[in-house]
């Protein structure tokens, strides 16, 4: 059982440093050092536990979405500097 107990913390601590990054990636990511939008998804995923109440899965669905958004945007911008 304590085995399972530090899995827990663990995984909460990795789940929070996702949350964290993720906030990071919003802010622009210039303290991130390369850290992606990919990895932060990732290590969300990899450390989402038993999300009970499912909002680490609404976590998770909140970062690929502005993933996606981050995408278009900067493909918006590139289009429209090529003109």
């Amino acid at each position: 059982q304590q085995f399972d107990a530090e899995k827990n913390v663990a995984d909460d601590s990795q789940f929070a440093a996702s949350v964290a990054g993720f906030a990071q990636l919003l802010r622009g990511g210039r303290y991130l050092n390369g850290w992606d939008w990919q990895q932060a998804i990732e290590l969300a995923q990899n450390s989402k536990g038993a999300d009970k109440d499912g909002y680490r899965g609404e976590m998770i669905q909140l970062m690929k979405m502005a993933k996606l958004l981050d995408e278009q945007n900067t493909g918006s911008q590139a289009q429209v500097g090529t003109e």
